[in-house]
């Protein structure tokens, strides 16, 4: 039997919709270290990586590692009554499934579901082995707004690294359209080892950018030189929700 206690329903209702973003079933890997899901689309050019340390866990308990098997739409009408930050989720093994339980702090309300669900073996976290040599974080408006206006001229955006800036482009159909992000500006670190740039989907970019900003944290991009792009943020209540965009050819 396990259990597993989340200190905040909304912020764990987001790691559920990102990772839906990939893929329509949820596998949740309870393992030694703690609670992670990892998804890749079939043409694997997007990943979604959800990690929960079972150290930012409000209650821990496993008596083997085993992963389970969610339906993506039962839990997200579920998970989107908890609107309260005040809420908390506790996810309990049954012998058919599982029971989530749901209690609001600010509301004094409790709500009981079960789940069937699919269990098997922990899967493996195979994150791409690549060195990215360029390091941005901003807040999450600033990616957001960028993304908005690129969507707006076409669906490939470079994205470029040098000593001190960031530079994010398109120029498609006689459109053009130019960022700019400084430390002094728009960006609150940078790290460049070496100049880099790359292309991307802007759609995925967009999408990727959208479901991060559920967590309301800076985002975290790194890439290098025509490898694949990492958008990351550490969630306020805990754990690390990534995804990595495979780039243009």
């Amino acid at each position: 039997m396990f259990k597993v206690v989340y200190p905040n329903a909304k912020d764990f209702f987001s790691f559920i919709s990102a990772v839906a973003k990939v893929s329509d079933i949820v596998t949740l890997n309870l393992s030694e270290d703690g609670v992670f899901s990892r998804h890749l689309t079939e043409d694997k050019t997007l990943m979604a990586l959800a990690k929960i340390p079972k150290d930012v866990l409000s209650d821990y308990s496993i008596e083997k590692p085993l992963s389970v098997k969610l339906d993506i739409t039962s839990v997200k009408k579920i998970l989107s009554k908890a609107k309260s930050k005040k809420a908390t989720i506790e996810i309990d093994e049954t012998e058919s499934g599982i029971k989530i339980v749901i209690k609001d702090e600010k509301s004094g309300t409790k709500s009981n579901i079960y789940l069937k669900v699919e269990k098997g073996d922990v899967e493996q976290i195979n994150e791409p082995k690549v060195n990215l040599s360029a390091s941005f974080t901003t807040d999450d408006k600033v990616l957001d707004i960028i993304a908005g206006d690129l969507s707006l001229i076409g669906e490939e955006m470079k994205i470029s690294a040098y000593e001190d800036r960031i530079e994010i482009e398109i120029d498609e159909q006689g459109k053009k359209y130019f960022a700019i992000l400084t430390k002094d500006k728009s960006l609150k670190d940078i790290s460049v080892e070496s100049s880099a740039s790359a292309s991307y989907s802007v759609e995925m970019f967009k999408n990727a950018v959208a479901t991060l900003r559920g967590f309301s944290a800076p985002i975290t991009v790194s890439f290098g030189n025509n490898l694949p792009i990492r958008l990351s943020v550490d969630v306020p209540s805990g754990g690390q929700m990534t995804f990595w965009i495979a780039p243009r050819a």
